[in-house]
């Protein structure tokens, strides 16, 4: 897959992160968190997976110790620890019932004044149609939509949204799959069910570039300021 780029360019335009304490809710691999480090940043994650904890620590192996195992629900961080926290495509993938208990507890950690910065995808696009052949996102995508709104109805700070397109590339199908597999195995019963269907889609939804297929993805994200006290 191809890097963050748009993702990258939209945060730097978003947030300060030169000597910023970020905390990355649901890290993954750890790709925004080296580019948060990159940009000056001083970087925390947190990630449920062992997966994927593990890639990131590889991955990141003189800063090992910044990946940490937890959950966005129950954050084991002091009030007031971070500038800054952020969830890149990561909110919808927390239980429904604890998306606003987990933006709640971003809202906790991060000092009056701080940011949360909450990227999702729309179920929607290219990307979205060649995907859901193997895992279909739209219920817990609508349901990540309706946490940030409650969460911006309740008057917190101020609030920005912004839409834009992010797009990702594959060098195949393959690519693509062992990708969503490594991400949560248990989807290759879908995959294989599947596959047909996803190699026509991957053929007919994708742009020949790089040389692969790009995806694009359409994307929400939004920006809260935590009220200084």
């Amino acid at each position: 897959m191809s890097a963050y780029t748009t993702d990258q360019i939209e945060l730097t335009q978003t947030l300060e992160l030169a000597g910023k304490r970020v905390l990355d809710v649901g890290c993954g691999g750890g790709a925004m968190m080296r580019f948060m480090r990159d940009a000056g940043a001083i970087p925390t994650g947190i990630e449920v997976s062992p997966g994927q904890l593990s890639r990131a620590r590889t991955a990141d192996p003189e800063n090992a110790e910044s990946y940490i195992e937890g959950r966005g629900e129950d954050l084991p961080f002091e009030d007031a620890s971070f500038d800054a926290a952020t969830f890149f495509f990561s909110l919808h993938h927390i239980p429904q019932q604890h998306m606003a208990v987990a933006l709640g507890e971003a809202q906790r950690v991060i000092v009056p004044g701080g940011a949360l910065y909450v990227v999702e995808p729309v179920a929607e696009g290219p990307m979205y149609d060649v995907e859901r052949f193997v895992v279909d996102e739209k219920p817990v995508r609508a349901q990540a939509q309706a946490a940030i709104a409650q969460l911006a109805a309740t008057g917190v700070g101020g609030v920005q949204a912004r839409d834009y397109l992010t797009a990702y590339t594959y060098a195949n199908v393959t690519c693509l799959v062992d990708e969503f597999l490594e991400v949560d195995p248990a989807r290759e019963t879908a995959w294989r069910k599947n596959a047909s269907a996803l190699k026509d889609a991957f053929d007919n939804l994708g742009r020949p570039a790089d040389g692969g297929m790009l995806f694009e993805q359409p994307v929400r994200a939004v920006l809260f300021r935590k009220r200084e006290t």
